[in-house]
């Protein structure tokens, strides 16, 4: 199975394709694994890994607050307006984390999973 199941974080949604379509075709996240009844999503440098599956009988749907998936990116400014143009609408702009040179964004997923993005800005000089 290789190194996938090091860590694995699953959790469970109402809409199964919703999700899995927005972190593939919108986040672009390659699947690790998909099936009808389990999706696995890796990093590029497969550096983690987070699976959804369709709530049911093995596991119920996660609660949107239950959960925050964080991703640090290079350049938040830029992800945000690439993801602003492929329809992704931010519950939380891009700005600055008080008291630190940190930049933070939030979104949500179609089954309403938190997802905060975090960038260090560039030092220019």
């Amino acid at each position: 199975f290789g190194t996938c199941w090091n860590q694995c974080t699953a959790y469970g949604v109402e809409d199964f394709a919703a999700e899995v379509g927005f972190f593939h075709d919108v986040l672009g996240f390659t699947a690790n694994a998909l099936s009808p009844g389990f999706a696995m999503f890796t990093s590029p440098d497969k550096a983690f890994y987070f699976a959804v599956v369709p709530a049911g009988a093995e596991m119920k749907a996660t609660a949107p607050d239950a959960l925050d998936l964080g991703f640090m990116v290079n350049d938040l400014p830029g992800v945000e307006a690439e993801l602003e143009r492929r329809g992704v609408t931010f519950t939380e702009p891009c700005a600055p984390l008080e008291g630190t040179p940190m930049l933070k964004a939030g979104l949500r997923t179609p089954n309403g999973i938190r997802i905060t993005l975090w960038s260090m800005p560039e030092v220019t000089s």
